[in-house]
């Protein structure tokens, strides 16, 4: 395998500086004074959430085409590597009884933001927010894509309606989101 590289979208804050996010791996980001602090905190993060993914063996988005003058992180073939050492040599199939397995356990799929605290008890910065309606519009992507896109789903009826319903309600919490994020109260 070779390095894999992940595009970055920046957010200067006036606050708490710069704000680096990554488009394909929502539980990354990093936040510094300046962008060259933000830049290596949103690659510690990357770091970080592709080891974790790969520990409990789900699957970690691969890097897709972007534009090379774009910024963005890039691991080295030795980093990627081990990556994918530590995700096994798994299959999508396995992949899904991995997480089929696991919630029929009743344990708790290891996504999301990882955080030491209670989130009821973290202090919000305008990160917060960007991360927040970052990961909103991942999962709207997704649920709208690979499950009330699929064929199983389109031809039922009653499945339709209700992933349909779903896809309405996370473009609605985008949009609150966004609606309620400093910035937006402020203009």
């Amino acid at each position: 395998m070779g390095p894999l590289t992940y595009p970055v979208a920046a957010q200067h804050c006036t606050d708490r500086g710069v704000v680096i996010s990554l488009p394909d791996v929502a539980e990354a980001a990093g936040e510094g004074p300046n962008w060259e602090v933000a830049f290596g905190r949103a690659r510690e993060a990357l770091v970080a959430a592709l080891e974790r993914r790969a520990e409990a063996g789900h699957e970690f988005p691969l890097a897709r085409p972007h534009d090379p003058a774009a910024p963005a992180i890039t691991l080295s073939e030795r980093e990627a590597d081990a990556l994918m050492a530590r995700a096994g040599d798994t299959t999508a199939e396995d992949q899904m009884t991995n997480r089929i397995i696991a919630e029929t356990a009743g344990q708790p799929l290891r996504t999301g933001f990882a955080q030491e605290e209670p989130a009821d008890q973290v202090e919000l910065s305008p990160g917060h927010w960007i991360e927040a309606q970052h990961v909103a519009h991942v999962f709207l992507e997704g649920v709208e894509m690979h499950v009330a896109g699929h064929p199983a789903i389109r031809q039922t009826p009653r499945l339709s309606v209700q992933a349909d319903t779903a896809v309405e309600a996370l473009a609605d919490l985008y949009q609150a989101i966004g609606a309620l994020a400093p910035e937006a109260r402020q203009a």
